[in-house]
């Protein structure tokens, strides 16, 4: 898992650097009105509202951008979440106990206990 200062350290750099967006996109002003009333452009469109265009365009990449870094965000997450263990304790009366666990996208595995009083069994399963 990664290191807690770190992780804060990025999560404080995230949050300034989303406030000068939002500065930024705040002291922007667009004239809705100038676009024409038509939401599909036509042949004189392009050629009456060519920024118009070319602004569609450069939004579109930058969403397709932010969606491609937010997938590999996600992909990378994921690796260190699932290479996390985890120890379960529990306590059970004497007799025999099926013991299964799986995790999402993964087979399920199970190991078969017969605990009589007093013992205690550590169990690994390989997920």
């Amino acid at each position: 898992m990664a290191n807690p200062a770190w992780l804060e350290s990025s999560l404080r750099r995230s949050g300034r650097l989303g406030l000068e967006v939002l500065e930024r996109a705040s002291g922007r002003c667009v004239d809705w009105t100038s676009t024409g009333a038509s939401q599909t452009p036509t042949a004189s469109d392009e050629i009456t509202h060519p920024t118009v265009k070319r602004t569609r365009s450069e939004l579109d990449d930058a969403f397709a951008t932010i969606t491609e870094f937010m997938a590999q965000t996600t992909r990378r997450c994921k690796g260190h979440v699932s290479s996390a263990k985890e120890d379960f304790y529990i306590e059970v009366s004497p007799g025999t106990y099926a013991v299964t666990a799986s995790l999402p996208e993964s087979q399920q595995q199970t190991h078969l206990v017969r605990v009589k009083a007093g013992e205690s069994f550590q169990l690994t399963f390989n997920l």
